[in-house]
């Protein structure tokens, strides 16, 4: 079967993460798959080198305006001419409809990636373009329930799938010790940006006091969002002013190899989908707190795969950070295997492949 997979680009991004995963395990599954891009940024193409994947660049310069760049990527779709064609995120969604209007034969699968609440707009195109589509995959129930709530398709149209990890995530378990010296090391990844909210690890760090902080790093990789340059000087002024035992560096290229000697994630994002942080820490064996966004609560069960505050509460982060420096080694080991052990039957590629796999059979 000829699947071809369309996204914006190869950058850093969850999405774009999780669109180079599926087109590598279908690839696995036999199927001849190209992977479409529009942009220039192909941060995650490294990862199709030793694969069958075809990757496609269909713009080589951004500079095109958006109509003529819009035919010639449905254009390119159309010279592919697959059996199923993927897309993640709004605009491929939008594109890949206008290249299934003409192409009725095509089976097309959107996916929703991100946690949505809007109103009319984001509800209307919705409404108009997803009645073309085989089925609606979204990455967490709470998109799914959003999706229902605004009518925009029926229940039999919308399936929830969740995230896929590598496997060099769950490998990360077997080479970390158990009793090893770093569990007042902590780590945030995720963009600077508004939906990532570093802020809020500010304002816990601060509600600690010393004897808390105590051996304690705190470190956060990521870029800075489009949106917000100037935000990584800006945070470092003040955790400096502060002296807070926290470090704002650049994203990551491998973050599986900084998980070896880390104690604990903390996610302090206001929205997301599913997010893909989470789901690598657990297969790696990285103690978790996280917010009660999305599916995460589901996820990290109650307090048994992890720690669960109230979102976008800083004494609520502060206490959890609490709880997990009072935990022994036992108990934190504890849950650190009850995670890693739902993270293998949940959230392995291979699984994220056979349900899209199942998809394209119903």
């Amino acid at each position: 079967m000829r699947i071809s997979l369309l996204i914006d680009n190869l950058g850093s991004g969850g999405a774009q993460r999780q669109i180079v995963l599926l087109a590598i395990e279908l690839d696995k599954l036999g199927h001849h798959v190209d992977l479409v891009i529009y942009g220039l940024n192909k941060h995650m193409a490294y990862m199709l080198d030793e694969t069958n994947v075809n990757l496609i660049v269909a713009i080589e310069n951004e500079g095109v305006a958006k109509i003529r760049r819009s035919i010639n990527i449905v254009l390119l779709i159309r010279s592919i001419r697959p059996d199923v064609l993927i897309s993640y995120l709004d605009t491929p969604n939008k594109l890949s409809c206008i290249y299934k209007f003409f192409h009725p034969k095509v089976l097309w699968i959107p996916s929703e990636r991100n946690l949505n609440s809007g109103s009319g707009w984001q509800v209307h195109w919705r409404k108009v373009i997803y009645f073309m589509a085989k089925v609606v995959v979204c990455n967490s129930h709470a998109q799914s329930c959003w999706l229902l709530s605004q009518s925009i398709l029926n229940k039999d149209k919308v399936i929830v799938i969740w995230n896929g990890v590598y496997q060099r995530f769950f490998d990360v378990f077997k080479e970390r010790d158990r009793l090893f010296e770093g569990s007042k090391r902590f780590i945030s990844l995720g963009r600077l940006s508004y939906q990532k909210n570093p802020e809020l690890l500010i304002k816990a760090i601060e509600l600690l006091s010393e004897e808390w902080l105590m051996g304690c790093e705190f470190e956060w990789f990521g870029e800075e969002d489009p949106t917000a340059i100037g935000k990584r000087d800006e945070l470092t002024r003040r955790t400096m002013h502060k002296k807070l035992p926290l470090i704002f560096y650049e994203s990551l290229s491998n973050p599986e190899n900084k998980l070896r000697d880390i104690g604990c994630l903390i996610l302090t994002s206001r929205y997301e989908g599913t997010p893909n942080v989470v789901l690598e820490a657990m297969a790696a064996g990285v103690f978790i707190i996280a917010p009660d966004i999305v599916d995460l609560p589901v996820i990290l069960g109650n307090d048994e795969r992890g720690l669960v505050f109230k979102s976008e509460n800083p004494e609520a982060l502060a206490k959890g950070i609490k709880k997990y420096l009072k935990m022994d080694v036992v108990a934190r080991n504890k849950i650190i295997s009850f995670a890693r052990t739902y993270a293998l039957k949940e959230f392995t590629g291979v699984n994220m492949a056979k349900h899209y796999s199942e998809v394209f059979t119903r």
